[in-house]
């Protein structure tokens, strides 16, 4: 999570926006929420998919899946294991490039 964060201030006066979301509706999203506040994340937005919406939509079956939705709504990257701060940062210059606007 901190990676994210510091990837969120990064990217974030380029448009980019991280939204974490939570397919656990019985976790305690106060929790979370707090989390990424003492972590500084100002724009870091979480939400919780009871209807798993979200999920169908992106075809996500497991927690730790990361996909990034370039600025047409397409997906540009897609990996259903975590990914490392590196490969993510990689993927965000890929979908910011002039090619893919």
């Amino acid at each position: 999570m901190p990676g994210l964060v510091e990837l969120e201030k990064e990217y974030g006066s380029k448009g980019v926006r991280f939204i974490g979301i939570n397919l656990d509706a019985n976790s305690d999203t106060r929790f979370i929420k707090d989390y990424i506040a003492q972590l500084g994340a100002s724009n870091f937005v979480w939400v919780t998919d009871n209807r798993l919406t979200t999920a169908r939509a992106y075809i996500v079956q497991s927690a730790g899946v990361t996909v990034i939705i370039d600025r047409k709504g397409g997906v540009s990257y897609r990996d259903d294991a975590p990914t490392t701060k590196g490969k993510l940062k990689a993927e965000i210059e890929r979908a910011l490039s002039p090619s893919r606007s």
